[in-house]
Parts: C-alpha cells; structure tokens; sequence
C-alpha cells in the first residue's frame, strides 16, 4: 500500500541500550533515582525489549540459567528493587505535537518517571500502557526511569485474605505470566524487566484507536459482507472535518478503494461502513483449505490532503460457530468447530511460551516452530492460561499457516480475588485489550476465560470452608460481556475444562474435556484420581499398575473434544548434554534430575521412575540413559498416537484432540514433542500420520472384535483399494484382502470388523498391516500387534539404503529391508535437517522414501557422509 508522503504521525523509538540497577526495595526513591542529575554511571548496561535475567546472563554477571542448576543463582533478582533508565533526546518535528509514551509491555509491577516526574504506576505485564507525555517531555535531554517492585512480596500484600500458601500462588494477585513461578513445564524464574517494546508517538490533531473487521457469508459462501469499525479520537476542541480512505486488496488485487468524508465533533466515534466483496476469497484451517488474507489500509486525511494517521492490518473473510447440538450416535451434546459451513476437527497441542526468559522471541523461531506444526498436520493451537499472549509475529504465521487458536485468557490454576473491584477493573481492562487486539486475526476461533479455575473449584475447593469460587464473577461475567460486546463473531468458554452451567468440568456427555490416565497427583501408589459425578465427584485413586497407566485407557474414552491428553518423554540426549555436564545416569539421587523434572510434581524423580518403568513395560528394560530416553519417548508417541487416532475414529461425536504439550520453555523432562532446542522428539512423527487428513486405525472392542476404520478429514470423497494383509517379521503372507473402498468426506467410516478368536496368529510374529492405495500410491497405512512390544520377536533386519540428490540441500533416501524393521532412526550426524518421516517402521519388501532438506546449506558438504540409518533391531 502506498501512502502519502506528507503524514503527520511520527514515531521514535526507545529501544536498544538502556541503563539498570538494583537496589534494596524502597531504597532507590530515597536516594532519588528518578531525579535528573542522579549519575547513571555505574549501572550495567541492558537492553529493552528484555528481561534482567536475560542481561545478566549477556553480561556474563551469571551463568547460562538452563544448565545444571544455575537458575537458583538468578533467584536473588526477585528479591530486589530494580530501576531502568533512559536518556534521549526528541528530533525537532516532534515539537507541536501531543505526545504519548507507549510501553508495550512492563514486567510486571512498575512505577514511571519522566523527567523527575512520577506520571503512572502499571500492575500487568500482559496489557502494554500508553501514557500521555506532551507536558513531560522537553525539547532538550530527556530522562525515563521505570522503577520495577520484587512480584513476590507486592503479591503477598494484596492478599488480604491470608490465602497465599506459598510464592506460586501470589500469581492470583499480580497480573504476571503463571508459568514464571514454576510448574509442569518450567523451573522458577520470576523474570523482571521491560520485555517489549518503548516508543514515543507524536500526533497531529486526531489519530486512528482501533478499526474491527467483521465478515460474513451469504449465497453458499458465493458473496462476503465486510463490516468496518473505525475507533476515532480527535485532540482539540474543535470539529475537524475528516476523510477516511479505505483500501481493501488480496494479493495484488484491489478489492475496495473507498473514501468516507465526515465530521470529528466530539473527542471521539466510532465510524461504520459497510462493503459487499461478490467471490470472496475465503480463509480456511490447514487441510481444508487456502489460507487467503486480505489486506487493509486505512488513512487519516485532514482537510489540506495531509494524512494525519494510518492503520494497517490484515484480515480474512471466514466464519467460525461453536456447533452443539444433541449427538445422535453417543449422546450429550457435540463440541465441534465449523468454519464457512463445514465442521472441522481440531487437530493440535497446547503451545506455551517459546522461552522462559522474556527476551523478544526471534520471528524465525517462531515460523520454524508453526511450519513444523503444520508439516504435522495442526489446524489448532491452544494458547493455555499458564503462558502469554504471543507477540504479534506469532497471529500473523498462525493466519498464514491455518492454524487455529482457541485462547485462554492468561488465568490458570488459581483462585482469584474478584471482591477486589481495582483487581477486577484491570481484568475487565486486560480483556478490552487484548479481544481489540487480535479480534481481526481469523486464526482465533474461540476466547476462554481460564485454564482449569472451574475444575479445581470443583474438586478441591468447595471442601475449603474459606473458599468460595474466587474468580466466577471474572469468568462467567466480566470476560463474556466483554468478548459479546467487542467481539460477537466468535464463541466464549468460561474455562478449560468445563461443561455446561450447574455441571462438574469433567463432564464427558458435554463441553471440553482433559484426561491423563497418568497423573501426577495422589500417593506414591496411585495413578491418580477421577471425580466420579457432578457437582463434587470424590477422589478415586486408582492403583498404580500397568493397566491404570497404560494409554490403552484411551479407548475407554467418551469425552466430546479434548483440550488437555498427554505424556512426559525426555528430550533427546543431544539436548540434555546442553543442560549439563554431569553424569545422567542413574537417575535416581541425581541432584541434576530433581531439578529439571517438572518442579510442580510431588517427589518428581521417584514419581517419574515410577511411572516411566510401568510405561516401559511394554517397550523394554533400561539398562542406561539412552534406553531411558527411548523408552520414554516410544511411550509417549505410542499415547498420542493411539489417542488420537481413537477420538478421530468417533468424529463427530469427538470434535478434537489438542494434546499437552507442543513445544518448551525450558529443556527439561516435559510433555512436549519438540523440545526447548528444537529437536523433534519420536511424537512429533507419530501425530504426523495420527493427523493425516487420511487415517486407517485399528480399534480392538470389548466383544472380542478388532475394526479398522478410515477416516476422511478432506473436503471431497475418497476412493481407494483398501488392502489388508497378515504377515509375519520375515515376510510370510497368511493373509491378503483387497477391496474398492469409498469414503464420504469429512467423515469416519468403519470398513471391516474381524472376530479375533476367528484370526489365527502366532501373537509374538505376526502383524496386520492396513493400507489405503490410490492411483497406484499408498496414502495411508497402519499396523497392528498382537503383544506387547517387548514380547514380539523381531529377527535381525538389514537396512539397504540409497540416497539421491535432489537439489540444493534436498536428497531423496530411499529404504528398504530383508526382514522387519522396527522404528528405523535416520541420524544426520549433528547436520541440522528436516526429515519428512522418521522412527517408522519397514515391513518386508516395502519400501520407504524420505525427503531430507539442509537448513543450513554451508553443512552440504558434509551430507550425505554423514548419514546413519539404523532400527532397533538392526
């Protein structure tokens, strides 16, 4: 878009170098900091957007904070009263112009200076804080100061109800990210600093607040309707005779160029127009679709022809309704998500911040790690309570990736003040924010109000005879009315999980739904609890025993649309040597592993070891480290796997599978399935296939029956020659079926039931292997086992390779095997690579064909060389 050359508005930046410094808490306003001649001198010497943690540890005051345990050395940061400074000087053309100081986000609790002025206090890292500046800011030297307070103790004194049984909980009272303090996914490290961006922006006579694009679909999606709000605020008193021009193009294709004269009376309105788009373009979620965007302009002009401000943003005509209705084949109530007319089932993880530290996340990051998800075949993101809202980047690759977001609002786990009316205006304020700030992305699909407030009211609250639900009126008042009146597109959920008013959150027969067959909670020899009913269900704790653990407990599962299933793997040994440089093995007594296991279990090792050897049981005995690390791996890839190709195969009585988790914070034992440094785990490639558009999957019933089912998330019908084959590892045919299959879209069909006692196998050397062909191509397959891993009798295989170039960077490995090859591993010798499959298996005579390409084309050299190619039995 282009744009006159004579606009008004102008902007100068604070980022980059500032000054910082700490000091014993109330001491720096006794020394007069924020006085203009106090010397900065010896002050280090830190950056903004960052954290101080971030700082020191680029300063070299402090160790890298992610190995060994040397985030304990940081804990002295959260204890102390730390100041920020910044001398500047304004150019000339910011003179005549009303000025406004914009901070984009403060860590957390702060108080502002500007030239020896205090001019505002903040108490929300989420929400960025615009101060008007005109009367503070001169045309010489200026001088900013933010003084930042310990989060801890400021949290401690507004809990006048005497609640807080320790630090973790002083989140409910400070608007602060909950993951910072500790949990499931990330050590403690209460970061403090200015963590986005400073600027001053200088204005003419009226600037542009906010514009809202609404869309809707008429005639079968034949013809769009673009609604425009433009929020308007002038700076005199007098009427300004305006024009709005309004630009609207997809790609290079002008769509709407329209201009809309009118009349500023008062300090600020809201203008509204109207446009009708014939074809438009729609945007879809990945696998359904394209990803169309259009781009918006919108140009402030003033009666000499001088643009006085402009907005950009980009937007995409789609439809999103929350479908519930009676499911006829199940019962309850269906929980399914329908974009442009067509249900869609939501495939995906829980993301949770990129980093821990609060440093800007680079752009490149944060693409490589949604690529990788839409490679997966996502179509949803769940934003948990327990992170951030993400940088904008983060919407803006979502939007072109066609990845949806269900978005929790940033409130998990706690029990929060809401007789506090300041506490609950800032909510209300937190919420207006950020809906006007991402309500024009189409990515979002669905505000929440928290993650699992609701559930641990139910469960452990109401036995507290202090507590009341602490939070409802946030929750179930203030967040609904402001999300129906600022954005009435999209559907609200109060919480995560939840079912309905009146129900117990973990109702299967409605809502959403989170489920770990293996949980952290309850004794040392339990797996565990499940409510049993509604509205307060007892605690059962179930044995700790392979059955109770085991991810087969999925298919006992009936739940409308899980938002939360998971299991804990290690990361990859690679990246643990990043973390450290002790021995890892044992595990057990292992100062290095009672520190990066998940802080926020009870005996996190022991419970660990415990849980992870009955998982093993089914895979094999660790003898050292890496075993460990298979085994964990192949069991939680195994759980997601097995999850979700279960609640596919019941869609829509099932509408969706988000896991926990998708990517770290923190290099640490988690439920990710790609770890802090990237490395996908053996779960990525697994939920790869598990989310393919087209599934086969084995489903083995109470009566004795084994099903297999395929699964059609495409828009359009398939056909295709169904094949199924009995075989065993060395080749042997029992069996072989083919038939001519059809498959209606968006649909899940079962094709074939065997009666298992009618199946004659040898358990221990046989398998089924299903596949789907098409146009001479298999599109799908899957196998299925009769025992347990350990048990199959996998003979010596060997692997036969050929690798062929196929551009810059990019090979084709083609492989094969005499015998059965179980879960193949292509390494890349530390050469950083994409791999399009990896961990799979190759039956005898099948031939497999992966895509490697280089991501760093200057190792080129060094591939193919250093390739390796091995299975566990090779």
């Amino acid at each position: 878009m282009t744009f006159r050359e004579n606009t008004q508005k102008i902007e100068f930046p604070l980022n980059g170098e500032w000054r910082f410094n700490f000091f014993n808490r109330g001491e720096g306003e006794k020394l007069n900091l924020y006085s203009e001649n106090f010397s900065l001198d010896n002050w280090f010497q830190g950056n903004v957007p960052g954290s101080v943690q971030g700082d020191f540890f680029s300063l070299g005051k402090l160790p890298d904070p992610l190995f060994n345990q040397n985030a304990y050395q940081y804990r002295f940061i959260e204890e102390k009263e730390w100041w920020y400074a910044k001398e500047f000087t304004l150019p000339k053309n910011f003179q005549d112009k009303e000025l406004f100081l914009n901070f984009e986000g403060i860590d957390t609790v702060s108080t502002v200076y500007l030239n020896g002025k205090r001019i505002a206090k903040t108490e929300n890292m989420f929400t960025p804080y615009e101060f008007r500046a005109t009367d503070f800011l001169t045309s010489g030297k200026n001088r900013l100061l933010v003084k930042l307070e310990p989060v801890i103790k400021a949290g401690k004194e507004k809990d006048k109800r005497g609640f807080i049984k320790d630090d973790w909980h002083t989140s409910a009272y400070i608007r602060k990210a909950n993951f910072a303090y500790g949990g499931d996914m990330s050590q403690r490290l209460i970061t403090v600093g200015i963590w986005r961006s400073v600027k001053i922006i200088g204005y003419d006579k009226a600037r542009i607040l906010n514009a809202q694009v609404i869309t809707k679909l008429k005639n079968k999606n034949k013809k769009a309707t673009i609604s425009l709000s433009v929020e308007i605020e002038k700076f005199s008193s007098e009427e300004l005779p305006l024009v709005l021009e309004i630009k609207i193009a997809q790609k290079n294709n002008h769509v709407i160029n329209k201009s809309v004269p009118f009349a500023l009376k008062g300090k600020k309105k809201i203008l509204k127009v109207s446009f009708d788009v014939p074809s438009p373009k729609l945007w879809w979620p990945n696998g359904t679709g394209e990803q169309n965007l259009y781009n918006l302009s919108i140009e402030l002009i003033d009666k000499r022809n001088y643009g006085i401000d402009i907005y950009e943003d980009r937007f995409g005509i789609r439809e999103v309704k929350l479908l519930q209705e009676k499911d006829k084949a199940e019962g309850g109530k269906t929980f399914t998500f329908v974009i442009n007319g067509v249900k869609v089932f939501a495939k995906g993880a829980n993301w949770v911040p990129a980093d821990t530290l609060m440093n800007p996340i680079p752009g490149e990051r944060y693409r490589k790690l949604i690529g990788l998800a839409k490679e997966a075949n996502f179509n949803m993101f769940r934003i948990n309570g327990f992170g951030i809202y993400e940088d904008k980047e983060f919407y803006r690759a979502c939007d072109e990736m066609g990845i949806m977001i269900w978005h929790d609002f940033m409130f998990s786990d706690c029990m929060y003040p809401d007789d506090d009316e300041n506490f609950l205006k800032e909510c209300k304020r937190e919420g207006e924010i950020v809906v006007k700030s991402l309500r024009n992305h189409p990515c979002i699909a669905l505000w929440c109000g928290n993650n699992e407030v609701d559930e641990i009211y139910y469960i452990s609250g109401h036995s507290c005879e202090e507590w009341k639900f602490w939070g409802e009126k946030i929750f179930h008042e203030i967040l609904p009315e402001v999300c129906k009146r600022l954005d009435p597109t999209r559907p609200y959920w109060p919480s995560s999980a939840w079912s309905a008013p009146g129900k117990f959150p973990l109702w299967k027969e409605m809502g959403d739904y989170h489920f770990y067959p293996v949980s952290s909670s309850g004794s040392r020899s339990s797996a565990g609890f499940r409510p049993t009913r509604h509205p307060y269900g007892k605690r059962i704790l179930l044995p700790l025993n392979l059955e109770n653990t085991s991810y087969r407990r999925y298919a006992k599962e009936k739940a409308k649309f899980y938002s939360e299933f998971g299991l804990a793997s290690l990361p990859s040994i690679e990246s643990l040597k990043k973390i450290t440089d002790n021995n890892l093995w044992p595990i057990e007594n292992n100062p290095i592993w009672e520190y990066h296991i998940a802080p926020s279990w009870p005996r996190p090792v022991k419970r660990f070891i415990e849980i992870t050897n009955l998982l093993n049981n089914e895979f094999g005995d660790s003898k050292n480290i890496n075993d460990f690390i298979l085994y964990s791996q192949i069991s939680q890839a195994a759980t997601l796997k097995f999850a979700a190709e279960h609640f596919r195969a019941r869609e829509f009585s099932c509408s969706g599978a988000l896991f926990w988790q998708y990517n770290d914070c923190w290099p640490s034992l988690t439920c990710s399935m790609i770890d802090y440094y990237l490395d996908k785990k053996i779960a990525y490639y697994w939920a790869k296939k598990a989310f393919a558009p087209l599934l086969i999957t084995f489903i083995e019933t109470k009566k004795g029956f084994l099903e297999v089912w395929v699964v059609n998330d495409s828009t359009s019908k398939t056909k295709g020659k169904f094949s199924l084959s009995q075989m065993d590892f060395k080749g042997k045919v029992s069996l072989n079926e083919e038939t001519e299959i059809k498959i209606p879209s968006n649909s899940s069909v079962k094709i074939k039931e065997i009666k298992l006692s009618d199946l004659k196998v040898d358990k221990r050397s046989e398998f089924l292997w299903a596949r789907l062909n098409m146009k001479g191509k298999t599109v799908t397959e899957n196998r299925h086992f009769f025992s347990l891993q350990r048990d199959l009798l996998f003979s010596k295989c060997s692997l036969r390779k050929k690798v062929e170039r196929k551009g810059k960077g990019e090979y084709k490995i083609s492989i094969s095997s005499d015998t059965y090859a179980r879960l193949v591993k292509i390494e890349t010798g530390g050469i950083e690579c994409d791999l399009s499959d990896n961990f799979f298996d190759i039956a005898p005579g099948e031939k497999k064909e992966i895509i490697v390409k280089q991501v760093n084309l200057k190792q080129e050299k060094k591939f193919p060389a250093s390739l390796k190619i091995k299975a566990l039995n090779s």
